[in-house]
């Protein structure tokens, strides 16, 4: 090992004239003081890899929110009724139907297992930020007036799936349509967004 110091800091020097032959191994290049025992940097700083671009973050899935539902099995989610108005609540959902031009009065659910909706009735759903209903109908010669009276609510998509008539339209607070017939509701389940039921 042959070391040298040079008097003051340089950029570089010459040997000039070197006596004998010589071959070298390694050269270290030390730029503080102390020489070889851990003044300055022993190799020149490699240049960093390049910084991989990073992958594009993906838009997260919608939550799915599960639905809430009124059940109409009994006249326990009923809080109001007289024969011009019944009124129906739980799970933060309510159901109005006004008689409104109705020639029959509103049914009493008293003796039933299902809800009935009378020709010329209005019908009020209020749900907070709710875009989907499903109505699970109590016969099938039911389903198409609730699915007619559904398809005049304004940008309201209606499909059928059996006994069931499914209503997706833009968010809001409350829904109202007048029933063109007759038709007969065991329970509705609601949802804040296009879940599956």
């Amino acid at each position: 090992v042959v070391t040298v110091d040079l008097a003051a800091a340089a950029d570089s020097f010459t040997v000039e004239n070197l006596p004998y032959q010589t071959r070298l191994q390694e050269i270290t290049v030390y730029t503080g003081e102390g020489g070889g025992n851990g003044g300055g940097s022993t190799e020149p700083e490699q240049p960093s890899e390049p910084e991989q671009p990073s992958e594009p973050e993906q838009p997260s899935e919608p939550e799915q929110i599960e639905g809430v539902t009124l059940n109409f099995a009994d006249v326990a989610n009923r809080t109001s009724y007289s024969a011009e108005q019944q009124i129906w609540s739980a799970n933060g959902i309510t159901m109005t139907n006004n008689k409104a031009d109705s020639i029959t009065d509103v049914f009493d659910s008293s003796a039933a297992t299902h809800v009935r909706m009378y020709t010329g009735s209005d019908v009020t759903i209020a749900y907070s930020g709710m875009t989907r209903i499903v109505f699970d109908v109590a016969f099938a010669e039911r389903v198409t007036p609730l699915a007619d009276s559904l398809r005049a609510i304004t940008g309201a998509t209606v499909t059928v799936n059996d006994l069931q008539v499914v209503v997706e339209f833009a968010q809001c607070d409350s829904i109202s349509f007048t029933m063109v017939a007759q038709t007969r509701v065991n329970a509705m389940t609601v949802y804040t967004n296009a879940a599956e039921s």
